[in-house]
């Protein structure tokens, strides 16, 4: 990696990507991101809020509760990232997420993809982990055209997750392709 900025600090976001109405794309590359002390529960690595026209590529996040969250954003490209966690689900209340993709009415997701992307969920116990480990989790009632392609996840409880409530909303075009869930 190019760059590495290490938190000290379990809670909170590490990156923030917030641009509305941005015309020019942003694009980071080549970072990694993580924590010297295991994150808590609302802890992110890179939190992408009201976006639109991002690119983040070979990146790495590391030892936060999520690993890459959006919600509010059009046109966001996640390519050849990974999210690393080492004994975070130790607890049977412990939950973790790859990546974490949420969209509602009034703040919702569309064109969002992952390419080449991997979520590796460490154990160094002999008797595994007792929360619950997702790769990538899609929730909401507003996503719209996601592409999730060779998106690969170890160690998970669950490798994909799409959650979507009743009645209004407009979830369309998920696409999901090639991935591998260990």
């Amino acid at each position: 990696y190019t760059t590495q900025i290490v938190s000290s600090n379990a809670t909170g976001n590490i990156i923030r990507i917030e641009a509305p109405n941005q015309l020019n794309t942003i694009q980071i590359e080549k970072l990694f991101i993580g924590r010297s002390v295991k994150g808590n529960a609302n802890s992110v690595g890179f939190y992408i809020y009201h976006a639109a026209h991002v690119k983040i590529i070979d990146c790495e996040s590391s030892e936060s509760a999520k690993g890459f969250y959006a919600t509010w954003t059009n046109n966001l490209k996640i390519q050849r990232c990974k999210v690393v966690l080492e004994d975070y689900v130790s607890l049977p209340t412990d939950i973790a997420y790859g990546f974490y993709f949420e969209g509602t009415v009034t703040q919702p997701n569309a064109s969002i993809e992952t390419r080449d992307c991997e979520i590796i969920f460490l154990t160094s116990g002999s008797a595994g982990y007792n929360g619950t480990a997702y790769g990538l989790y899609l929730t909401g009632n507003a996503l719209k055209d996601c592409f999730i392609d060779a998106f690969e996840t170890a160690g998970a409880s669950y490798g994909i997750w799409i959650e979507s409530p009743l009645g209004a909303g407009e979830n369309y075009d998920i696409h999901i392709l090639r991935n591998i869930h260990d």
